[in-house]
């Protein structure tokens, strides 16, 4: 397999996973995402609310409602997890639904995210455990009916970064930003990249050391 995937040229895979002679399948799913960025000084979705801050900015060309990255700011240095626990239930997805539409400004670092979790020893936990055990328990005969398969990796990998962020200079002396509503991304902040206002196909947050914007 591993032979197979070098010569397809196919690199990728063996940058998400360790492919060893004896393996015999291995199920990739891949949410890529590569969009030009537009303004970050426009008509963006806005929420002021008591403990954060929201920010919704589309992403790429044409269709504005179809992606948004939205950014999530603590106020007063609250904990962000508590304000993300706040979130869950469908009240985000609500919040950007029902947020308006305004004039507004972000400030934002470059963002870049590598990680990876293990999971096989975290799905049968949820009751997922035969699929792990030996080939005497998994069935996968839907797959291939010749050879005896079952799960002995199941791994999560993340890559996900904004490369230039906004050029804060270019921000602070320009005179259109006074009196505009909008933050600086300059604490811990959570991170959406939201489809058509309903779907969450990504998050995130960012753990940063405060510092003060001559702006702000």
């Amino acid at each position: 397999m591993r032979k197979s995937t070098e010569e397809g040229n196919v690199s990728e895979v063996n940058e998400l996973v360790d492919i060893k002679p004896h393996h015999k399948i291995i199920l990739v799913n891949v949410a890529h995402f590569h969009a030009n960025w537009g303004p970050l000084i426009g008509q963006f979705i806005y929420k002021d609310e008591k403990k954060f801050q929201l920010i919704g900015v589309p992403v790429g060309n044409g269709d504005n409602d179809k992606l948004h990255l939205v950014i999530v700011v603590p106020k007063d240095l609250l904990d962000l997890s508590l304000i993300v626990r706040e979130l869950k239930g469908g009240k985000l997805i609500d919040l950007i639904t029902n947020s308006p539409t305004t004039k507004a400004k972000l400030i934002l670092p470059p963002i870049k995210i590598n990680i990876s979790y293990e999971f096989e020893n975290v799905l049968p936990s949820l009751g997922i455990r035969n699929a792990f055990n030996n080939q005497s328990t998994a069935d996968f005969t839907g797959m291939n009916k010749y050879v005896p398969l079952y799960i002995n990796k199941f791994i999560h990998k993340v890559s996900f970064s904004i490369a230039n962020g906004t050029d804060t200079q270019f921000l602070c002396d320009d005179k259109r930003l006074a009196g505009l509503p909008g933050f600086e991304a300059d604490e811990p902040f959570a991170f959406f990249l939201v489809h058509y206002k309903k779907n969450i196909l990504f998050a995130g947050s960012i753990g940063i050391e405060r510092r003060y914007s001559k702006c702000y």
